[in-house]
């Protein structure tokens, strides 16, 4: 077993992991507007309401919550030492047990390093997840502005055919009055 890269009272640096905080935003589709214009393949424009800051009950608001995402750099002492599955695992004064010697900085500066390069990464997964979110949005709208299309072709039918019914309706009841 080999000796600990730290002791007991060394006093190192830890970058605390990235963790969301949820930020409102304007919403990235309709800008706030709570509704989009696209054009159908004919030319026409059509008025449709946002379905990507439409989610949910509350329908359309204009903003989204988007998650941004926090990391920081903390200094804590090691207060115990344990070698468990053959690398070394440290506890910290402020209650933090398991930390690998590879989270553990010996300056601030080495651990600040560490903490860009991690929010590099994670910033350029978050820009993948909303684009391919962004995109999805896009595909699925165009899908709701056909089925709505063709719904209000329906009952426009639907209502057509019940005024039919009800002028025919009211000639019977004329018929009648008049064979009286």
């Amino acid at each position: 077993m080999d000796k600990p890269p730290f002791q007991l009272g060394d006093t190192v640096y830890v970058v605390q992991g990235c963790r969301s905080v949820p930020v409102e935003k304007t919403c990235p589709v309709c800008f706030g507007k709570r509704c989009v214009t696209i054009i159908l393949g004919n030319g026409e424009l059509e008025n449709v309401m946002c379905d990507y800051c439409g989610k949910g009950y509350e329908g359309p608001r204009g903003y989204v919550v988007d998650y941004e995402l926090h990391s920081a750099v903390r200094q804590a002492i090691i207060t115990g030492a344990s070698f468990t599955n053959h690398k070394w695992e440290f506890a910290l004064d402020y209650g933090r047990t398991g930390t690998g010697e590879s989270e553990l900085y010996r300056d601030e500066e080495s651990a600040e390093a560490a903490r860009s390069k991690l929010m590099e990464k994670m910033k350029k997964e978050e820009a993948w997840m909303t684009e391919n979110r962004l995109n999805y949005s896009k595909t699925n709208l165009t899908w709701r502005v056909g089925y709505h299309r063709k719904r209000l072709r329906d009952l426009e039918r639907e209502a057509e055919y019940h005024r039919k019914m009800l002028c025919v309706a009211v000639e019977k009841r004329k018929a009648m009055k008049e064979g009286e």
